[in-house]
């Protein structure tokens, strides 16, 4: 199976006390006083039971044991508590519009898209929004919309505001670019497409972001192409509207991210990992997660797919395959057991200095609420 075509990205307890009121007789034992006791064969019986439902709970898909399937973003709008899985619409060109609709009626819920001319066609996600409600009935109260602010550094020739105007003035003016190409009145979360040369002009731009929250242009803020946690601390810790998006690329030579990612738990952030097939090929034919595919009978990219979604990370997948855009939305239909799950850390979670104790904790939380 292509990594490009599956992912899209190009290359590149205590025991009960009674101390109430005296037990119902129907409660007591033959002298009317002393609690009644199961005999000792229901007692046996009652054990084995609840040994029993412990260890379904452990092994079905979902359950406490896993960060569960699917992005938890808080009670926002109509969404209730879940964010529906991203579909990338970077680097389509032409072909946005078609892949949009493909994605979206394979069951995605969910678009990212950029501001950004150079390698990002918003104006055909507004138009595949159109096709899907006109066509399709499938209005735009049924699809996340997430774009993002790009410094004018990273643009290309064609930059979409006026690059001398105050930083304030150009967020606002992309902002209102991003309406325009979506036709639509909101965006559920606006991303600052990376920070800027200097922590000070970073706050800047978030405060303008933050402004166009206010005014109701914006539902959420996030950040991506940041990956020093301590950066991204400083951040969080000065925002006024806090960072609820956290995107970036997945890749071993980042670390994986790991540090961020347990920040991101601890904080009530989404973590949103970008090029997750591209960048790990030799991982996806990793021991832990061969086996992993084998157990459930899928292939090694739905395992890693999985293994994010239920530490409630939200990978991105920008395939322009059909057959891949199923095989993607799959990988919610089961989940790693916990000594799969253990295993996969091994090679995606290896946290270092005061995040390396105590190993594991991202396994075992049941993630952003």
């Amino acid at each position: 199976m292509s990594r490009r075509s599956f992912d899209g990205t190009p290359p590149a307890g205590a025991g009960a006390f009674f101390d109430g009121s005296p037990l119902p007789p129907a409660f007591r034992e033959g002298n009317g006083i002393e609690p009644r006791r199961p005999a000792p064969g229901k007692r046996r019986i009652l054990i084995v039971a609840v040994v029993a439902l412990v260890a379904l709970a452990l092994t079905w898909p979902g359950t406490p044991r896993s960060l569960g399937s699917g992005l938890v973003l808080g009670r926002d709008r109509h969404w209730g508590n879940r964010l529906p899985l991203l579909y990338g619409s970077a680097w389509k060109e032409d072909q946005t519009a078609m892949n949009v609709v493909d994605a979206v009626l394979a069951g995605f819920r969910g678009v990212d898209t950029a501001c950004q001319p150079q390698h990002y066609r918003e104006d055909l996600v507004g138009e595949a929004l159109r096709t899907l409600k006109n066509e399709h009935g499938i209005g735009r109260e049924a699809v996340w919309l997430q774009t993002k602010f790009t410094p004018a550094q990273h643009q290309g020739a064609d930059v979409p505001y006026d690059p001398a105007a105050p930083l304030s003035d150009q967020i606002a003016q992309s902002v209102q670019v991003s309406l325009k190409n979506l036709q639509v009145v909101r965006v559920d979360a606006l991303l600052l497409h990376g920070p800027l040369e200097t922590h000070e002009r970073t706050m800047e731009a978030w405060r303008a972001m933050e402004a166009q929250v206010e005014l109701g242009f914006v539902t959420q803020l996030g950040i991506s192409n940041l990956h020093d946690v301590r950066r991204f601390e400083r951040i969080y810790d000065e925002a006024s509207v806090k960072p609820r998006v956290l995107q970036n690329r997945f890749s071993p030579q980042l670390g994986h991210d790991a540090e961020i990612r347990i920040f991101c738990q601890r904080h009530n952030v989404i973590y949103q990992p970008s090029w997750v097939l591209s960048a790990n090929g030799q991982q996806l034919k990793s021991p832990a997660v061969t086996a992993a595919a084998l157990a459930h009978r899928v292939e090694p990219e739905q395992v890693l797919f999985s293994y994010l979604r239920q530490q409630g990370a939200q990978p991105l997948s920008g395939t322009t395959s059909t057959v891949y855009m199923q095989d993607n939305l799959a990988s919610s239909d089961f989940a790693p057991t916990r000594a799969e799950m253990r295993e996969l850390d091994e090679l995606f979670l290896r946290p270092r200095g005061e995040y390396a104790a105590p190993r594991g904790r991202i396994t075992t939380w049941r993630g952003p609420r």
